[in-house]
């Protein structure tokens, strides 16, 4: 495999993409930012001396998004149609969760623009928390999954699996989903609080997927993000979601364990 970015002499280049066709591109992107728990107390409260720290780290991450180009020497420039990030405070994790994501209708991928948000969100969040806390970390982040262009629909396997086949699922904001381990169907299974069936992902999909082997307090399904609460007598294995930020997973589309 050859480096793009490198021409035959060795020397750093900026890929002529003028011959490609325009695709719908879409990256999505994640960070952790680990906190002490006195932060995580102050940005649970909103008593951070600095103001309204999410509010300020998504604003920077979408802007550094759209300056990408200006950032990453050899990033092309692109008309973004979208870009966005979400936030979500795991105080038992004691982390932040930063989630990034691009869009365009392009020559070239938006990978780079949906870690830089990333980046950048962090990056925000330390600078508005360092007075209480200098011994924030922040990473890894890490691209999740890309589609559009000629190679695709990437899902990075240590993180994302497909949803299953014959999956149309809308998560409700607020609603109430279940993660149930495998049975005699092979498949971990989100169950309503009716025990229908919302999506599957087979067990054989979930081998080397590590973040699967210990099912992890936020889920991304589609559009829709989940973040898991304890589930009194649940059952083992069994993780109890709520749905806070709506939206759609069809067969195929990303289910990832953060």
């Amino acid at each position: 495999m050859q480096l793009t970015h490198v021409d035959d002499r060795g020397r750093a280049r900026m890929v002529d993409v003028g011959a490609k066709p325009e695709t719908f591109r879409v990256a999505r992107a994640f960070g952790r930012v680990r906190l002490a728990a006195e932060t995580v107390e102050l940005l649970a409260t909103g008593r951070v001396a600095k103001g309204d720290v999410l509010a300020a780290a998504r604003v920077a991450g979408i802007m550094a998004a759209k300056r990408c180009g200006e950032l990453i020497p050899l990033c092309h420039p692109l008309p973004l149609t979208a870009a966005g990030v979400d936030l979500v405070l795991r105080p038992a994790a004691a982390d932040l969760v930063v989630i990034g994501e691009a869009r365009v209708v392009g020559k070239t991928g938006v990978e780079m623009e949906a870690m830089t948000a990333v980046a950048v969100a962090a990056l925000t969040v330390y600078d508005m928390c360092k007075a209480v806390d200098r011994g924030m970390s922040i990473g890894p982040v890490t691209l999740l999954e890309k589609s559009g262009g000629r190679s695709g629909h990437y899902i990075n396997p240590a993180y994302g699996l497909p949803a299953g086949p014959g999956t149309t699922a809308t998560l409700r904001e607020g609603q109430i989903v279940r993660l149930l381990p495998p049975a005699a169907d092979d498949c971990w299974r989100f169950v309503d609080d009716n025990g229908a069936i919302l999506l599957a992902v087979s067990v054989a999909a979930v081998v080397g997927c590590s973040s699967w082997l210990a099912p992890s307090p936020l889920c991304l399904a589609g559009e829709a993000i989940l973040v898991a609460e304890p589930v009194p007598g649940g059952g083992q294995g069994v993780v109890k979601f709520f749905v806070r930020r709506p939206g759609t997973v069809r067969s195929g589309e990303l289910v990832a364990l953060l």
